[in-house]
């Protein structure tokens, strides 16, 4: 895989917070906040039509990963956890 793109939420932040650090290791990896009708506020968003637009153009070894629902993780852990 020699690019690859992560579209989400608001975990995306913290992942390309992450890669910043790591940069030279991950230079072929964008990361994408999709827009958010709840939180108009925020900023350096993208349409889910332009990421619909972001992926097609991608070549076919590309990876995409996507960041979304990234609380929901914790809260189905904590319901189904056994302690």
């Amino acid at each position: 895989m020699t690019k690859a793109v992560v579209i989400g939420h608001s975990h995306s932040a913290a992942i390309a917070q992450a890669l910043s650090l790591e940069r030279p290791e991950f230079e072929g990896v964008s990361v994408y906040r999709l827009e958010d009708r709840k939180r108009p506020y925020e900023r350096d968003v993208i349409t889910l039509r332009k990421a619909i637009s972001i992926v097609r153009e991608l070549p076919a070894d590309a990876g995409v990963f996507l960041s979304t629902l990234g609380t929901y993780h914790n809260i189905w852990g904590l319901l189904r956890s056994e302690q």
